[in-house]
């Protein structure tokens, strides 16, 4: 798949034999000037692409790690919810025991 017959060199330096009928040597001496040229745009267009894969496989890779990061403190932030929930603890007890607590110091006063 990666094989590739001609190199640009090749084509540009590539000589045909004139016979009595053939065909004329500048119009054919342009046309491969002409394909060295695309084949030259073609290997800075193939050489950006493999640039732009490996710098978005860097990305990926850093995005996966901020990814299982996140997933790992978000089971840690739900085992803990899930201890407090089993003592008996929740948000509503926490707000009614610091609201009592709030009374009795503005009470002391």
């Amino acid at each position: 798949m990666n094989y590739v017959k001609y190199k640009k060199e090749d084509i540009a330096k590539k000589d045909f034999t004139v016979e009595f009928k053939g065909y004329k040597v500048e119009e054919v001496d342009l046309f491969l000037d002409e394909i060295t040229r695309d084949y030259e745009v073609s290997e800075f267009e193939k050489q950006n692409l493999k640039d732009k894969i490996m710098a978005l496989e860097v990305e990926n890779k850093n995005l996966m790690e901020e990814n299982d990061k996140i997933i790992a403190s978000l089971q840690l932030s739900q085992q803990q919810l899930e201890k407090l929930a089993r003592s008996g603890v929740n948000s509503s007890s926490i707000l009614k025991r610091i609201a009592n607590l709030e009374k009795q110091n503005l009470g002391q006063k």
